[in-house]
C-alpha cells in the first residue's frame, strides 16, 4: 500500500515522545553494516509511544516489525516496506531491587551483565559478550551454553498486537533453544524481569573476564558482523561443518567467511545485503553436499529480497 511517508511520519513526531523518521537508512542499526531504507522508522521512548504507533499504522494498512539493536539482521538491499519499531537506548533503564533486576527492552544485554555481577548476584554471568538489547534476548532466548536469558526470567512485559500491554510468565514466552514462542508473534517486549540469586562478586568478576578473554581469542574483530550465521545443528557445531567443508576464507564481493571463526560472515568492507546472503547460501550448500546437512539461519533475513 502506497503511502506518504515524509507526512506520516511529521505526524506520528508530534504524537509521540520518542524518534519518527521517513526513508531511513537501515544499514545504520544493523551490525553487519548493509540494508535499504525503512519507510518509517520509529523508536518510541516508552510504552505508550509504541501503542500509538501500532494504531497508527495498523489504521492506516501499514504493516509493522519490531527489532532491537540490529545484532542479528540481515536486512535486504531493497529496505523494508512498512514501519519498524526499533526498541533502543531510551528504553534502556536498569534497576535492582534486591536479588530481581528490571531492564527495559532497549537495556543491552552486556551492560544488564555488568550491573548484576556490580551487586554480586549470579545468573546472567553466562550472557557474557553475548550483543544485543535485552528485548532482542529474551524473543531469541539468548546466550550461551553457560547459561540463557530463559534460565532466569521471571516476568516478561509485552506490548500485544492490539495495542494491550500484558505481563507473561516464562512458560507463556515459551522459551528454547535460540528462540521463543514471541518470535514473530506481533508481541514486543517492553521489559523483563530477572530472580538472580546471591554470589561471590570476586568470583563473578573472575568467571566474566575469563569468558571476555575466550571471546575475543576465538571470534573476528576486525569488520562488521551479526555474530554466528547459522544454528548448531543437534550435537554438532556449525563451525566446524564450515570449517571442514573448506568455507573459511570464502568471499563474495566485500563478504568474507571469517578466517578465525567460521560461522561468522563479515563485511569487510562495502558489502552489500546481497552479497551477504549469496555467501551464506553457497556455505549452505557446501555444507550439505559435504555433510548431508542443511544448516538453518540463526540471523533474520528481513525487508524487500
Amino acid at each position: 500500500m502506497a503511502f506518504d511517508h515524509s507526512e506520516i511520519a511529521q505526524e506520528l513526531r508530534s504524537r509521540i515522545a520518542g524518534i519518527v523518521r521517513a526513508d531511513e537508512p537501515m544499514w545504520k542499526h544493523t551490525s553487519f553494516g548493509v540494508g535499504g531504507p525503512a519507510d518509517l522508522y520509529a523508536e518510541p521512548a516508552c510504552a505508550d509511544d509504541i501503542v500509538t504507533l501500532i494504531a497508527e499504522a495498523d489504521r492506516r494498512g501499514i504493516s509493522w516489525q519490531p527489532i532491537g539493536d540490529g545484532q542479528n539482521l540481515l536486512v535486504a538491499d531493497k529496505g523494508i516496506r512498512g514501519m519498524v519499531i526499533r526498541i533502543g537506548k531510551a528504553m534502556g533503564y536498569i534497576h535492582v531491587d534486591g536479588s530481581r533486576i528490571t531492564a527495559g527492552a532497549g537495556a543491552k544485554l552486556t551492560k544488564t551483565v555488568d550491573v548484576a555481577v556490580s551487586h554480586s548476584l549470579a545468573g546472567l554471568e553466562g550472557c557474557t559478550g553475548v550483543p544485543g538489547t535485552i528485548g532482542g534476548a529474551i524473543v531469541m532466548n539468548a546466550g550461551t551454553r553457560y547459561g540463557y536469558v530463559g534460565d532466569i526470567a521471571r516476568r516478561v512485559r509485552v506490548v500485544k498486537s492490539d495495542g494491550s500491554l500484558r505481563d507473561l510468565t516464562p512458560d507463556e514466552v515459551g522459551f528454547s533453544y535460540r528462540s521463543s514462542a514471541l518470535h514473530g508473534s506481533g508481541r514486543i517486549v517492553v521489559e523483563a524481569e530477572f530472580e538472580l540469586r546471591p554470589g561471590d562478586k570476586a568470583e563473578l568478576v573472575s568467571i566474566v573476564e575469563k569468558l571476555r578473554r575466550r571471546r575475543a581469542m576465538t571470534q573476528p574483530s576486525a569488520g562488521k558482523s551479526a555474530g554466528c550465521v547459522f544454528r548448531n545443528p543437534d550435537e554438532e557445531h556449525a563451525s566446524r561443518l564450515i570449517d571442514e567443508a573448506g568455507a573459511k576464507g570464502m568471499r563474495e564481493g566485500d563478504a568474507e567467511v571469517s578466517p578465525k571463526h567460521a560461522n561468522y560472515l563479515v563485511n569487510t568492507g562495502s558489502a552489500s545485503a546481497e552479497q551477504v546472503r549469496t555467501l551464506a547460501e553457497r556455505v549452505r550448500k557446501l555444507v550439505q553436499d559435504r555433510f548431508g546437512v542443511l544448516l538453518e539461519y540463526e540471523v533474520k533475513l528481513v525487508g524487500e529480497w
